[in-house]
């Protein structure tokens, strides 16, 4: 974490890593998933140290960026929150040696599911012509 003062805010650039469980999109296996961030925030300066009073924001409602509290601390849960979300990947997978999906024993080979048969019947028709 490194703080940098500016103007009338502070600068925070934090790099991190961690590990997430995720659930296996191909085996649905748990596994931990590395990752590692890193980002900026401002945190606007709202309370003077020297005298404990809140300082006014010159356009109220324009600044969004995070404050630091009454007690000068900076809370970047949801900064934090926000980043390793984007570091999660869209379809986690378990690695290369992945086993895939498990395989279901079926059931009996007599039972046959006749609810597509007409459609069946129209590509046999089609690949005849």
């Amino acid at each position: 974490l490194r703080l940098t003062r500016v103007s009338d805010a502070l600068l925070a650039a934090f790099e991190g890593n961690t590990s997430v469980e995720l659930e296996c999109q191909r085996c649905l296996n748990q596994f931990a998933l590395p990752i590692a961030f890193d980002f900026d925030e401002q945190f606007r300066i709202a309370y003077d140290v020297r005298r404990g009073t809140e300082i006014e924001s010159e356009i109220e409602g324009v600044d969004e960026r995070p404050e630091l509290n009454e007690n000068h601390e900076l809370d970047f849960a949801e900064s934090l929150r926000q980043e390793i979300i984007l570091a999660l990947p869209m379809r986690p997978v378990c690695g290369p040696e992945c086993p895939g999906p498990p395989e279901f024993a079926s059931g009996d080979d007599e039972e046959i599911n006749d609810s597509f048969a007409a459609l069946a019947a129209l590509l046999e028709q089609d690949e005849q012509n």
